[in-house]
């Protein structure tokens, strides 16, 4: 991330900020790093050629060729340069990532691009099923998850869906929906990221609730966790794909979408997130938060709507017990957020580090002792002619 001083924004130079705050730019990186990096871009090259999804060609006669045919659809291409973080106390790890600039493909737009992620209910409830279950947490990451997907009419050197392409993450999800489907596995109506594998009778002779599998999909990150027959089937799953992680859960904890989730021996799913190096407060020099009801400049409104999106997330997704306040960062007047609001903004952050012991306990409580709640909003009950 890159940070500048109050001064450095006023002073007589002006510069332009990456458009991603994750992305590394190779000039600005050491000598160390930038090997590091050099091997991460042959490493995903290479996975990528051993999935056979890419193609180099290397013939003239060929090269030239596909310039006369074909020039109308040549894309250029990138890499973007990140530093993933590892599991907790890891140091991180170079990561290149080889994609087409895809928005410059003429037919875009007639490419399926239906390809959902799921919902923050959908992730909680796998949690409270697989804990009930008392089923052994696993998560999974694909490595090059796009360039294993099925093969579709494609050109040249791109053989599958690859990163960039506006349809690749619509591909992998159907490459990965009918390899579910061949094992055996159906998608809910709850959510169509939510995969389940039904009881046999011989598994369930009471026909009790619950279900011998469950698979969550978040594009190339996983979670899983089942009975035997669920083990099974997802070493044939892990036959199919090439997975950079998989690791079981139960007894330690691990990383999942930016969540730190432990499993606890007695199968309770502990949900936390390290919210000290994730979120800082916004720093003003102090002639400009003199006044409390000053309306924002542009580049403070741009600080305050990162950090009031950091916490909507945060409150929404591990700290529910601050959702209001996360919440209410957000909200100002039509003439737009004041210094009120960064202050607000920095309260509910120094609250969040001052309480890091706080996190989301999902108990394993039978699923035959729960109750089905609903809360509806009546917004417009007061509507009394309809």
């Amino acid at each position: 991330d890159t940070l500048y001083t109050y001064s450095e924004l006023r002073s007589g130079w002006i510069c332009l900020t990456k458009k991603s705050g994750k992305e590394l730019q190779e000039r600005t990186l050491s000598i160390a790093e930038k090997k590091m990096f050099d091997e991460a871009k042959l490493t995903e090259i290479g996975n990528l050629e051993g999935s056979n999804a890419i193609r180099f060609v290397t013939n003239p006669n060929e090269i030239q060729r596909i310039k006369e045919s074909f020039g109308h659809r040549i894309m250029p291409s990138r890499f973007i340069l990140t530093k993933k973080q590892q599991e907790v106390g890891q140091m991180w790890k170079a990561k290149a990532r080889w994609i087409l600039l895809g928005h410059k493909d003429p037919n875009a737009q007639q490419l399926e691009r239906h390809a959902p992620t799921p919902a923050t209910p959908t992730v909680y409830l796998a949690f409270q099923i697989l804990s009930s279950l008392r089923y052994k947490l696993v998560i999974m990451d694909v490595s090059s998850a796009f360039g294993q997907s099925a093969k579709t009419d494609t050109i040249i050197q791109i053989l599958t869906a690859v990163y960039g392409l506006v349809n690749a993450p619509a591909v992998w999800r159907k490459t990965v929906q009918r390899v579910l489907d061949q094992l055996g596995y159906v998608e809910s109506t709850f959510d169509p990221c939510l995969y389940y594998l039904p009881f046999l009778a011989s598994e369930n002779p009471q026909r009790l609730r619950g279900c011998a599998g469950l698979v969550p999909l978040d594009v190339d990150d996983f979670v899983q966790g089942g009975n035997e027959r669920h083990s099974q089937l997802m070493e044939s799953l892990r036959q199919k794909f090439r997975f950079g992680k998989w690791r079981v859960i139960y007894g330690s904890s691990g990383e999942y979408l930016g969540r730190t989730v432990h499993q606890t021996e007695e199968f309770e799913i502990h949900v936390s997130m390290d919210i000290e190096e994730k979120l800082k407060p916004i720093i003003l020099s102090r002639d400009k938060v003199k006044d409390e009801s000053r309306v924002l400049d542009a580049s403070e409104t741009t600080l305050v709507r990162g950090a009031g999106g950091s916490l909507l997330w945060i409150g929404r997704e591990c700290r529910p017990d601050l959702g209001a306040s996360c919440a209410m960062s957000m909200s100002w007047s039509k003439e737009g957020p004041t210094v009120r609001n960064i202050k607000f903004i920095n309260k509910t952050i120094q609250e969040l580090h001052n309480t890091p012991e706080v996190l989301l306990k999902i108990i394993s409580i039978s699923l035959e002792d729960g109750l089905w709640m609903v809360f509806s909003d009546a917004s417009v009950g007061n509507d009394g002619d309809k």
